[in-house]
């Protein structure tokens, strides 16, 4: 009731409400898009961008090339050849963007083998890869990295409706499961005065820079209240991609710069046209608003004097006097 006695609700859902929320959505938008052109948030992070990729044309990508790289798992070695395929961006304005020949190396293949079972009692598994370096003008190197092949992961906030039918996972064990395998494997490597080596990082920033990334892995059984992992052979072990990549990459920089989207945002001169649209439609959809309230604003001394007049001589309640100010706004 308290409420009530200060806002009219029939007046809000009215068409007069509807134009009253458009005007403050788009007078509160537009200048919240005028504010960002002022900063030109997206100006800044090209700078410091485009100067990574002139440090990478300039030495970083040559200090790169020519290198002979070997994977090991143990048991097979495999080659992993030179690659200067586009990286691309998401970012659709390019015009500010200084363009660069791209360089990695990459493989795709069974990194781990084929014949990997999934183990119910632990759930996961993980092997090393030793990766050997050699270059020009360089020490040869050596690093290894430890990657899980596969793994489970816990949902303690789910129940078992949720596990089923929003995580699309397992209900095990009085907890929600979901399994994954490894897909990708993105390494960084530094130069150093040993050679090139790991930074244990890599080329995303989800997931804290983790080099590995996974697709699901779906179980034996899923159904409410009901699941099991997977059995057999785990799938997908015989396509996984490897790519390694410099440190001063300038794609790495783009990824960490625009939180892996690749998007450095909109130009100032797009927000500033933006805002300035926003407010004019703000302002337009403003002047029929305006209008009525002019129109009560004439009107309504008259009108109270009749009403007044009316009360005194038909004897009508002060509440109703009240619901029919209410009615004009």
């Amino acid at each position: 009731m308290g409420f009530q006695k200060y806002v009219n609700l029939n007046c809000l859902v009215s068409v007069k409400g509807i134009f009253l929320c458009l005007v403050v959505g788009c007078l509160s938008a537009g200048i919240y898009f005028l504010t960002e052109s002022f900063e030109d948030r997206r100006g800044a992070e090209v700078r410091a961008y485009d100067e990574v990729v002139r440090s990478w044309i300039t030495s970083g990508r040559s200090q790169f090339d020519g290198l002979t790289i070997t994977l090991s798992n143990g048991s097979s070695s495999f080659p992993v050849e030179r690659d200067t395929t586009a990286d691309i961006l998401a970012d659709k304005t390019i015009s500010d963007l200084v363009t660069y020949e791209p360089l990695k190396y990459r493989m795709r293949g069974a990194l781990f083998g084929t014949d990997i079972s999934w183990d119910d009692s632990t759930g996961e598994l993980s092997q090393n890869l030793e990766f050997s370096v050699q270059g020009d003008d360089i020490p040869p190197s050596s690093f290894a990295l430890s990657a899980k092949v596969y793994q489970t992961k816990i949902h303690p906030t789910a129940n078992q409706k949720n596990c089923r039918y929003q995580v699309h996972g397992s209900w095990r064990q009085a907890h929600c499961e979901t399994y994954h395998a490894v897909k990708n494997i993105c390494v960084q490597v530094d130069l150093t005065a040993q050679g090139w080596v790991g930074n244990g990082k890599g080329c995303h920033p989800a997931d804290g820079w983790n080099p590995v990334t996974y697709s699901t892995v779906k179980g034996s059984q899923q159904s409410f209240g009901h699941g099991e992992p997977p059995v057999g052979i785990v799938p997908g072990l015989d396509d996984i991609q490897l790519t390694i990549r410099s440190s001063v990459d300038p794609y790495i920089d783009a990824m960490g710069r625009t939180k892996d989207t690749g998007n450095f945002g909109s130009t100032s001169q797009e927000e500033l046209s933006v805002g300035l649209i926003l407010i004019g439609t703000g302002l337009l959809l403003s002047i029929p608003l305006c209008a009525h309230v002019y129109t009560i604003w004439r009107e309504d001394p008259r009108r109270q004097m009749e009403i007044l007049e009316s009360v005194d001589r038909d004897g009508l309640e002060w509440s109703e006097l009240n619901k029919l100010q209410r009615d004009n706004l």
